[in-house]
């Protein structure tokens, strides 16, 4: 019965350690990765507004939009945040917006991802949140 049960978790745990091998094959080197020109989307959808914000990257400087859409009041609102960003050698991301509408901010709004490549589409994961950011060039492909 004990032989039984120790069989049963090494097949669990080989099954999870065979996803997450799966998962991680999908993950490109960020050192690879040329970045210019790259814009990222993420939309989230509540019972009284929705989200939308876009991260672009140009050169060494990236710009953070957030948009917010009151859906009682069928008004938007938007914030512009300007910064730079740094590749680091773990294959981090890392954004510092420094400033909000070209005013300086006195504490930067910072942000960290991770880089997938899943299916030919690019996909950042931030590290503190898990949300999902999706290339905005596989949103637009016919």
């Amino acid at each position: 019965m004990a032989f039984t049960t120790i069989q049963a978790q090494f097949a669990n745990a080989n099954y999870r350690l065979s996803n997450l091998k799966k998962k991680s094959l999908g993950l490109k080197s960020i050192k690879k990765l040329n970045l210019e020109d790259k814009k990222f989307v993420l939309i989230k959808d509540f019972s009284d507004h929705t989200e939308r914000l876009i991260l672009s990257v140009s050169g060494d400087k990236a710009t953070f939009v957030e948009v917010f859409d009151d859906k009682a009041l069928e008004k938007s609102s938007s914030n512009v945040f300007s910064g730079d960003w740094i590749k680091t050698d773990s294959g981090v991301l890392s954004f510092r917006f420094d400033r909000l509408e070209d005013k300086p901010l006195p504490l930067p709004v910072a942000k960290n991802f991770i880089v997938l490549k899943e299916n030919s589409t690019l996909v950042l994961v931030d590290v503190n949140t898990k949300d999902r950011w999706i290339g905005h060039e596989s949103l637009i492909k016919p």
